[in-house]
């Protein structure tokens, strides 16, 4: 008998040391789904064998008895691994929490320290007996309390693990479902192997559990891993989340975070510990999550809002879908938050609108400002012909120089890029540059600007922008003028730019309507050149704004402009 025991002991050696290789294998996808539970099982179950083996193999009988007792905390370690696997195995995320991977351990490690202290208490086992077969017996006459009360919570969270992979059963198909019946089989083989060496034990000296664990722990390796199972859905899935240009959120009935991209983990701030968490206790980053949830379902399930951080404005659009029970279906297990940065997007409804508005505005410019020139024209014309008047042919080409210049300045607004790209400009050149191909009679530039004085600007709307306030200088006021060009400071460093003059001035007090389409103080005037100023700037990112200049003129003010001293 002796010769037989000692057989059973080195095969059950022999199972902890296959579970133990197991055990490697599963290491190598320790950062795959389910990869580290089942290192776990692996490792527990080779050290429930073990200890099971080498229980026989040894004489002495407190020695007998510890090593027997390690079975314990090694077969609490099983069931707590059969938990963990069944949460990740049908990604139920939310229940994968830090506190319940604590409590487990915390339960492992209460039940080692009373299964080593047992010859003590003998909670465990109330009296040691060896068998004429060798090995420690356990029967059901000489097992404390204690005993059943870790049993009972070991099998309570095998149960649950496998109450989990049934709840999960009916929503995969296809060999989805086949893979998912083999880890439940190896779930049913794994705990009844666990019921029969409790209630009914085969041989005092063989633990018929260690055949069930490395069978069950190989079925699911297998079906999790080299089936693929595990291996390729959830990456698929997750490579398919990962590809939606937005951030993605899935959130269960009770509005609990379940899963989540990783553009929401980028764009939103939020990290896997979230899992779990309602959302109204999410933290995001920019805005509140919650309340926009709350407006997008107020608002046919979605909403549009907007977040500034440091000065830079990102457009988001948010919607909500919900999760049906099962394709098809109408109840509502929960819902998809789907967060997009639609901030190009209403650049471009922004400038389609500017463009639009401009187009408006060319219009009135074509059927009223155009045609007083040229029904003025035509009416001196008339005369001209009757009388010869010479002052009348003055007025015609007049008229015709003022169509002129409007024609040229709407087809310089039709004509710039509202996607101006800035580059560096030597600005006192350029404002020389500009200033002698205008050949202004009787007016004095003066430049109070360093020289080598860089500015981020686009050239051409450089250019338009001086033309056009250096012209409005010499077309509002009487000879002779000074126009003065100078830096605009704040708190020490520059933050812009000025253009003025010494004449007289906006009239009225008008520096709000000096730059609306039209709005001229000549009775030739067009009043395209200021709001031409104004479109520019704006084109630029700059802050425009007209004052009275110290010397009693009128002082152009250009803020928000990136300036460099050299």
């Amino acid at each position: 008998m002796a010769e037989v025991a000692t057989v059973l002991a080195l095969f059950e050696l022999f199972i902890g040391l296959v579970a133990i290789a197991g055990s490697v294998i599963a290491w190598t996808y320790r950062n795959r789904p389910a990869g580290r539970p089942l290192f776990a099982l692996f490792v527990a179950g080779g050290g429930y064998s073990l200890a099971s083996g080498l229980n026989v193999l040894v004489s002495d009988p407190l020695l007998q008895h510890l090593i027997h007792n390690l079975t314990y905390p090694f077969g609490i370690g099983v069931a707590a691994a059969v938990l963990l696997l069944s949460i990740e195995f049908t990604r139920q995320w939310y229940y994968r929490r830090r506190a319940l991977v604590i409590a487990l351990s915390a339960f492992i490690i209460v039940d080692f320290a009373l299964a080593m202290t047992d010859p003590i208490h003998n909670l465990y086992i109330t009296e040691r007996v060896i068998t004429a077969e060798g090995g420690f017996s356990r029967t059901a006459e000489n097992t404390g309390v204690l005993f059943w009360v870790r049993s009972l919570f070991a099998f309570l969270i095998a149960s649950v693990g496998l109450g989990v992979m049934l709840a999960g059963f009916s929503s995969n198909r296809g060999i989805y479902r086949k893979q998912s019946t083999i880890v439940i089989v190896a779930y049913v083989i794994g705990l009844g192997s666990f019921l029969v060496q409790t209630f009914a034990p085969v041989h005092a000296a063989f633990d018929v559990a260690t055949i069930g664990l490395l069978v069950g722990a190989s079925l699911i390796l297998w079906a999790l891993f080299y089936a693929g199972f595990l291996e390729i859905v959830p990456i698929a899935q997750a490579t398919l989340m990962d590809s939606i240009d937005e951030a993605v959120l899935a959130l269960d009935s009770e509005d609990r975070l379940i899963e989540l991209n990783h553009r929401a983990q980028t764009v939103l701030g939020i990290d896997e510990e979230a899992l779990g968490t309602r959302l109204d206790r999410v933290d995001t980053v920019g805005f509140d999550l919650a309340e926009r949830v709350r407006d997008a379902a107020e608002n046919g399930n979605k909403t549009t809002f907007e977040t500034d951080s440091g000065g830079v404005m990102t457009h988001y659009r948010l919607r909500l879908a919900p999760i049906a029970d099962r394709p098809g279906g109408t109840g509502q297990l929960g819902r998809l938050v789907l967060i997009g940065d639609v901030t190009e997007e209403k650049t471009r409804e922004l400038t389609l609108e500017r463009q639009n508005a401009r187009l408006d505005r060319f219009a009135d410019v074509i059927s009223h400002d155009l045609r007083n020139p040229l029904h003025t024209a035509g009416g001196y014309a008339h005369l001209a012909e009757e009388t010869g008047d010479s002052d009348a042919f003055e007025r015609i080409h007049t008229a015709h120089e003022q169509m002129s210049t409007m024609i040229e300045q709407l087809l310089a607004l039709s004509r710039r890029d509202l996607d101006t790209d800035l580059e560096p400009v030597d600005f006192p050149a350029r404002v020389r540059e500009t200033w002698d191909t205008l050949h202004l009679s009787d007016l004095e530039l003066s430049i109070d600007v360093p020289p080598g004085t860089v500015l981020k600007a686009d050239q051409t709307a450089l250019h338009h922008i001086f033309a056009n306030l250096f012209e409005n200088a010499a077309a509002h006021n009487e000879r002779p003028v000074t126009v003065t060009v100078g830096l605009v400071f704040d708190g020490g460093a520059p933050t812009g730019f000025f253009i003025g003059d010494d004449g007289t001035g906006i009239s009225n007090g008008a520096t709000e309507e000096a730059f609306e389409h039209g709005y001229t103080t000549e009775s030739i005037g067009h009043g395209l050149g200021l709001a031409i100023v104004r479109e520019y700037a704006e084109d630029l990112g700059w802050t425009v704004r007209v004052t009275d200049n110290s010397d009693g003129g009128a002082r152009f003010e250009f803020l928000d402009v990136e300036i460099d001293l050299g």
